[in-house]
């Protein structure tokens, strides 16, 4: 007796799904159903989401790997999440209020050189912007 299943989407989960065998990368929506999964995982070997929808492949597809924070499509959800939200935060203190010589008492204050504090606020825009390209774009409210 052969049976199918598909891992259900988890609200925020991702939505790129790489298959195991060809590395075309797809959509949950895309992926089929896996067929006789408890004859093609063992234990300790990860869940796959579904299988290739390539009539060629029909390989298990996990989720994509991808660094950084986790971006949902609810607004709400990102709003929360604080590993947006402060990098969010840094890059539009410095870029809207700080002033040049704010950046060596704030160097001081944490104990870092001026040149520490530059990485920081590089690192924080480099997560920002990968979360802004990662977002989806919100539609009018």
């Amino acid at each position: 007796m052969s049976s199918t299943l598909k891992m259900e989407r988890e609200d925020g989960g991702p939505d790129q799904y790489v298959c195991g065998n060809c590395e075309e990368v797809w959509t949950f929506d895309q992926l089929h159903n896996i067929a006789d999964l408890t004859q093609r995982i063992g234990p300790g070997v990860p869940c796959p989401a579904g299988e290739c929808p390539d009539d060629d492949c029909g390989a298990l597809c996990y989720p994509v790997e991808v660094e950084g924070p986790a971006v949902s499509d609810d607004a709400d959800t990102n709003w929360r999440n604080n590993a947006i939200q402060f990098p969010r935060l840094i890059c539009e203190i410095a870029d809207v209020v700080l002033r040049p010589e704010d950046y060596d008492d704030i160097a001081a204050s944490m104990d870092v050189s001026r040149d520490e504090l530059a990485e920081l606020f590089d690192r924080a825009l480099e997560v920002w912007d990968d979360v802004k390209a990662r977002t989806p774009a919100r539609t009018g409210e």
